[in-house]
């Protein structure tokens, strides 16, 4: 009697301990293994502690989700005290491009999450169809089993056990039969214990996969209409940026230039003429995104912007002399408010000399790209040659080739050199903010050097 009552109570502990389980909740550090935890939970976990993991991530996602929406709301706050200071400005259309960036990261996360998702679920579902199929195998072995024993012990312990038991004497004699199960019928109920959670476990991998599919879809819905609102914001910034950079480029780079500290950079000796009968495209890409003499929203703009991947190939537009060439920065290293490289602001740059059809030409290249970069100060390229790439380097705010035309009349390509020699200035000492347009080409009773719109050349 004692070792029945014994049992009794063990199975009472049993089920106390299943219907109060022990919490088992930790602190994950995901804000240094993201990618690690992305992973992670892109596939099914195969039990409720790694499944519960994931739970706590998304949780963490969704939190850092309206950190971005905060950045966002803050400068729409702020629009008005930001368009007023050109300091302001550059911090927020900087910012600008950071949440965009996110934005985009996430919404191309979501996809690749979005397929492996479908796979996933796909994958369960064949996962559960077999698992159930193999229950229901056991489920049957062991009853069959029990049904056979049952002359014996006298009860159908599987079939009473999980039909309840009627009272305390029908328990004790359940307990009874249970206890003489053989070792085999043990080992046959665990596994189908297992197998029954296992089963839990997918099915409910299948449901949080189905609920995470629904979620990332409207996820990146939202997350365009971000990207979207902010792009046309950071437009609106970026105008009023332009309408102020001019004399921010005239502060910056009209400065005595230091020919000591360019001078390596810069041509040393006469190389002779050079001379061509055509010019040729330089950039091997792209598309104007912004011409000359004013950018599309407002504000001076002294040559053209040829949009462009970085990496695109820029070739001499005629036959060259290099009479400047620099490479100092990384490619992907331009954002708004870098002086970096020379002209300040430029970061990688090249100058070339060309005389076409009897006019002398000075061609300026900003914002390039570290690599690729071929041209070296004194070198005679030819036209089509190419002398380096597209990049995003320097004060921009994207890739793009800036490119920048002086005439400087019909004076020879010797002259000229040694003219560059003694100033070793990129604008031949026209400016660089809003003066600088009264000494265009265009402009009324002006001589060379003066300004030459590249469109009128190149197009």
């Amino acid at each position: 009697m004692k070792k029945k009552i014994k049992s009794v109570g063990l199975c009472i502990i049993l089920g106390i301990v299943l219907i109060f389980p022990q919490s088992n909740v930790r602190a994950y550090d995901f804000a240094s293994n993201e990618s690690y935890y992305l992973e992670f939970c892109s596939v099914p976990r195969p039990s409720k502690e790694e499944a519960e993991i994931c739970v706590q991530f998304k949780e963490y996602y969704k939190d850092k989700s309206g950190e971005l929406e905060q950045q966002i709301n803050n400068l729409n706050k702020d629009i008005e005290a930001i368009k007023g200071n050109i300091n302001l400005l550059i911090g927020a259309i900087n910012e600008q491009d950071a949440i965009i960036t996110a934005l985009e990261t996430k919404i191309a996360e979501n996809d690749a999450y979005i397929e492996k998702i479908q796979e996933n679920i796909d994958s369960l579902a064949k996962e559960i169809e077999e698992k159930q199929k193999n229950i229901e195998l056991r489920d049957k072995q062991i009853k069959d089993r029990m049904l056979a024993e049952q002359p014996a012990v006298g009860t159908n312990s599987y079939v009473d056990f999980m039909m309840g038991a009627k009272d305390l004497v029908d328990l004790m004699r359940i307990v009874e039969g249970i206890e003489r199960i053989t070792e085999n019928d043990q080992q046959q109920i665990e596994a189908l214990e297992k197998e029954r959670e296992e089963l839990d476990v997918a099915k409910a991998e299948q449901v949080r996969f189905q609920e995470e599919e629904e979620e990332k879809k409207e996820e990146n819905v939202k997350n365009k209409q971000q990207a979207e609102a902010v792009k046309q914001q950071q437009q609106e910034f970026l105008a009023s940026y332009r309408a102020q950079e001019a004399e921010l480029n005239e502060k910056m780079r009209s400065a005595q230039v230091d020919l000591n500290s360019i001078r390596e950079n810069m041509i040393s000796i006469n190389t002779g003429s050079v001379s061509d009968s055509a010019w040729t495209f330089p950039v091997l890409g792209g598309y104007l995104s912004a011409g000359t003499w004013y950018y599309p929203g407002g504000g001076v703009h002294l040559g053209m912007d040829i949009a462009a991947s970085v990496g695109t190939p820029l070739v001499a537009p005629a036959n060259s002399i290099v009479l400047y060439a620099n490479n100092p920065v990384p490619t992907y290293s331009g954002y708004l408010g870098n002086w970096s490289g020379y002209p300040a602001g430029g970061g990688n740059t090249v100058l070339l000399l060309t005389n076409v059809n009897g006019t002398t030409y000075a061609v300026s290249f900003a914002h390039m790209a570290q690599e690729n970069f071929y041209a070296r100060a004194g070198q005679q390229l030819a036209r089509g040659q190419q002398f380096g790439a597209v990049g995003n380097s320097g004060n921009t705010s994207g890739p793009h080739a800036h490119i920048e035309v002086i005439n400087l009349g019909s004076i020879s390509t010797d002259t000229a050199i040694a003219q560059f020699q003694s100033h070793g200035a990129f604008d031949w000492r026209l400016g660089w903010g809003t003066s600088a347009l009264s000494r265009t080409c265009q402009a009324t009773g002006w001589s060379t050097p003066c300004r030459e719109r590249p469109e009128s050349i190149f197009y």
